[in-house]
């Protein structure tokens, strides 16, 4: 049966936490067979959106030309919502192609506009006082605040910080040996610390970086699943 709007949009509500169930599964959709059904009874209950091939290279446009990318995905469709698929470190996630649905998916998230900065979901992912939620005059003052630490000279005065955070990495790479090296995790690893110890200037024991950097990774995944 066709999804109501109530029920759609309950589903996108889902969407927009970072905890978010997982997309429910119709099992009779071969389609969807490989997507993983919801612990949650009443999406699970639910049909699944119809799955949208979108090429791989393509997914980048979620993030730097979003409306270019609702666009492509929704071309061609005509129901209430589609679903993406999980793909190149992007999790799978429904975007609406219904005005009635968006409003009523929004209901209570916005203050006034559909600007980013007044959906409470996308602010709590990125913390209201983010150089991409603040609004002129106050992110040009922002802005003048951190520019001198992105100066040629301060960035050469952070080389020797740097050589010593990626000489312990590379020595921690080989202690392991080939066996215990995952390169794909030990460079994210080693980019994460980076920018907490030297572009934030924070020091913390090994295992505090560890225990920040998966909080970040659930971050990120709550940021890649946000419905652009």
């Amino acid at each position: 049966s066709p999804l109501t709007a109530t029920s759609a949009a309950g589903i996108v509500r889902a969407e927009l936490t970072i905890d978010r169930p997982t997309i429910a599964t119709n099992s009779s959709n071969s389609s969807n067979s490989d997507q993983q059904g919801s612990a949650c009874p009443f999406l699970a209950s639910l049909p699944s959106p119809p799955l949208v091939k979108v090429p791989w290279h393509k997914r980048f446009q979620q993030l730097f030309a979003p409306q270019q990318f609702q666009a492509a995905v929704l071309a061609g469709h005509s129901g209430s919502m589609v679903q993406v698929p999980k793909q190149i470190g992007f999790t799978n996630f429904v975007m609406p192609n219904d005005p009635e649905l968006v409003r009523e998916a929004f209901a209570g998230e916005l203050s006034g506009t559909t600007l980013q900065s007044n959906i409470e979901s996308f602010v709590n992912l990125m913390g209201e006082h983010s150089l991409v939620l603040v609004q002129e005059p106050r992110h040009k003052y922002l802005r003048g605040l951190l520019q001198p630490a992105f100066s040629g000279s301060a960035i050469a005065g952070y080389l020797p910080a740097i050589q010593q955070l990626v000489t312990r990495h590379l020595a921690e790479w080989e202690a392991a040996g080939p066996a215990g090296v995952q390169g794909y995790d030990g460079l994210k690893l080693l980019t994460y610390e980076f920018i907490i110890s030297i572009t934030l200037g924070r020091v913390y024991s090994r295992q505090e970086v560890l225990s920040l950097s998966e909080h970040y990774k659930h971050w990120t995944l709550g940021f890649l699943a946000w419905p652009w």
